[in-house]
């Protein structure tokens, strides 16, 4: 796996795609529109948070605006990373956004927000000197598992043609993490609201006190007291905004990372230990997966028909959720191997919305959370439960649909090729 220690940016075709990607990102989550060129468990995760949100009889308008667009000073995202295996190169990006939610029902505003985000995206491609015309290669119209090759002469399943750039190279994670501080844009236009509006106070406390010595002790008009009344208010104003605006930043620094002393260590500490069983190890590529398994779950209508959840029965709290992004820190509690399988527990942490009792609530919360897989077999980074072939019979299905093969009924063992979540609970 590689840094890039400079500003790397994307190249035009990748651009193309992450840019498609940001665009249709609110209307798959309010309209339910299919963005084909997404991994398909993300498109299965943005659906199934759709219909939560439909479920609830709400609709949502999410709005993803681009902040360097914004600014006039679009350079793109910023590669940070990059790993590959023998199939793929991974690329994984960030960008500044400003995302805007308003939830409605029936037509009436129940909630709405503006907050300046952190994306964070995985783009994936096949590696250069492979064939990669017989690479696996799921469907985005069907979701039925082929070889890329077929799906360019036309999907065996539902007849529809791509070309090579449709299928590849395609957005394969992606979350948001909110920034706990003002845009600057915001931030400059407040300060500037704050020095005119002290300018107006101390120009008329500068009138107040020269009208009144000219009628108490018979003054002339002192413009020169006027001024620097004027002046002195000006400043007195700003410089109190200014200490409550850090006490502010201060607070929410304290909201936004509460519990959240200690998670500094996670990745490389977890990377060097994982690395040990498995070389290929990536934190950047289990972070996405663990977030994308929760929210799954989560999303989920029952999380006991998931493939990849093991545990028991979700607090019925969780599907009041329509919402979440990431708290950008997870902690490691615990790791242990055995025969084979390491079982870690992580408290991750993540910035909420929730719909109940008609009403619409942000929270902060801290969930722990804990994951099993296989060491003894070698990690496959381009595992999608939405692609599987069934060992048995060869049958392609959708895993996160299907925990048996719906052709011979044969149980998939899904901890063989990827992470299974064995617990979900929240710690508030």
């Amino acid at each position: 796996m590689g840094f890039n220690i400079g500003p790397v940016r994307l190249t035009e075709l990748y651009r193309k795609k992450y840019d498609a990607f940001t665009e249709n990102l609110g209307l798959a989550i309010a309209e339910g529109k299919k963005i084909t060129f997404a991994d398909n468990d993300i498109t299965n995760l943005l659906k199934l948070q759709h219909e939560r949100i439909m479920d609830k009889g709400l609709s949502i308008d999410y709005e993803v605006t681009d902040k360097e667009e914004a600014d006039e000073l679009d350079l793109g995202p910023m590669v940070l990373s990059d790993w590959k295996d023998a199939h793929y190169q991974n690329y994984v990006c960030l960008e500044e956004y400003d995302v805007k939610r308003t939830v409605k029902q029936d037509g009436k505003k129940q909630y709405s927000d503006r907050r300046h985000n952190t994306l964070h995206t995985v783009i994936t491609d096949v590696t250069s000197g492979i064939r990669a015309d017989l690479e696996p290669c799921t469907c985005p119209n069907c979701g039925a598992v082929s070889t890329i090759s077929r799906l360019v002469d036309g999907c065996p399943y539902c007849k529809t043609m791509y070309k090579m750039d449709d299928l590849f190279p395609r957005i394969t994670r992606y979350y948001f993490t909110e920034d706990a501080a003002p845009k600057e844009r915001e931030d400059t236009r407040l300060r500037g609201k704050v020095l005119l509006g002290g300018l107006i106070l101390g120009f008329i406390i500068g009138a107040i006190l020269n009208l009144y010595s000219m009628n108490v002790y018979d003054d002339e008009y002192n413009l020169f007291e006027h001024f620097v009344v004027t002046i002195f208010g000006m400043l007195i104003t700003y410089s109190a905004f200014c200490v409550l605006d850090v006490l502010n930043l201060i607070r929410r620094g304290i909201v936004n990372n509460a519990g959240k002393w200690g998670t500094a260590g996670t990745h490389g500490k977890f990377e060097h230990m994982m690395k040990a069983y498995s070389p290929e190890f990536s934190f950047d590529y289990f972070s996405g997966k663990a977030l994308s398994l929760i929210k799954t779950a989560v999303y989920s209508k029952d999380e006991q028909d998931l493939l990849f959840y093991k545990g028991p029965a979700l607090d019925k709290r969780f599907k009041d959720i329509i919402d979440m992004n990431y708290g950008n820190a997870m902690k490691l509690i615990s790791f242990t191997e055995n025969n084979g399988s390491v079982t870690v527990a992580m408290d991750v942490f993540f910035d909420t919305l929730y719909a109940f009792d008609n009403k619409i609530k942000y929270k902060h919360e801290k969930y722990r959370a804990v994951f099993r897989r296989r060491v003894d077999i070698p990690l496959n980074l381009q595992f999608s439960m939405t692609r599987i072939s069934c060992p048995k019979c060869s049958g392609s299905f959708n895993a996160v649909l299907n925990k048996n093969c719906p052709f011979c009924g044969t149980e998939y063992d899904i901890e063989s090729q990827d992470w299974v979540l064995l617990e979900l609970s929240q710690y508030n």
